[in-house]
């Protein structure tokens, strides 16, 4: 299997044109994608639709679409307005981090496919879900989705979305380089000091660094981070 790494536009999205070149040089072989539903640095949500476009355009009939939802399949289904990205869209399996946005205290996730695709070599399943398996893993996403039906759906979400925007905001209100993906609870900005890199402890790829707004980021804190910017940037 020859694997392929498709370019990226400026805001981290897939580049289409890229990928249409790609599969293009490729045909008529199969082709398995993994799109990005909130990429890990700049937060950038790949379009289905627009993947769907290429492989149409180029009469690609055997593909199989991957989502990467680590972080934003957690909180995106819970609000209207935003991308879709479920199995009605055609693509063919999907994975969240649980961790994440649920906030299971241990790494764990969830891979999610078409049932017509998974091959089992096992006769035998074992009902109790509890069996050989991590029993505590098992009740702690039951105790992070049960904890999810006692809030407004979707009302951590769209305060996340909305801090993500207050601090991209402030930070161009300093004309600080800064930027947003939409419906992304991320904002990527040029790295700035050393000092506040530690602080902060900010995620930091070559000149861009970022800082993510999860539940627990309340806005003293986020008034905090700013100061600190907005006093480098003097």
């Amino acid at each position: 299997m020859k694997l392929i790494i498709v370019k990226s536009q400026e805001n981290g999205e897939l580049d289409y044109d890229d990928l249409e070149r790609h599969i293009k040089d490729n045909l008529p072989r199969p082709a398995i994608i993994s799109l990005n539903i909130g990429s890990t640095m700049k937060g950038a949500i790949d379009s289905i639709k627009k993947t769907k476009a290429v492989f149409n355009k180029l009469k690609l009939t055997q593909f199989h679409i991957h989502c990467d939802a680590a972080l934003d399949g957690g909180f995106l289904p819970l609000i209207c307005d935003t991308p879709q990205h479920g199995f009605d869209m055609g693509i063919d399996s999907l994975a969240i981090s649980l961790h994440k946005y649920l906030g299971v205290p241990m790494p764990t996730s969830i891979f999610l496919t078409r049932k017509n695709l998974l091959k089992s070599n096992v006769e035998d399943i074992i009902e109790d879900i509890f069996s050989v398996k991590d029993g505590i893993i098992t009740a702690l996403i039951w105790y992070a989705v049960n904890r999810q039906r006692t809030i407004p759906p979707g009302t951590e979400a769209k305060q996340q979305l909305e801090k993500a925007e207050y601090i991209h905001q402030k930070l161009r209100d300093i004309s600080y380089p800064a930027w947003k993906n939409p419906h992304s609870n991320l904002v990527y900005f040029k790295k700035p000091s050393p000092e506040i890199i530690a602080k902060w402890k900010l995620a930091s790829v070559e000149e861009l660094s970022h800082i993510v707004l999860m539940q627990h980021v309340d806005y003293d804190i986020i008034n905090e981070f700013f100061e600190d910017m907005k006093e480098y940037n003097q």
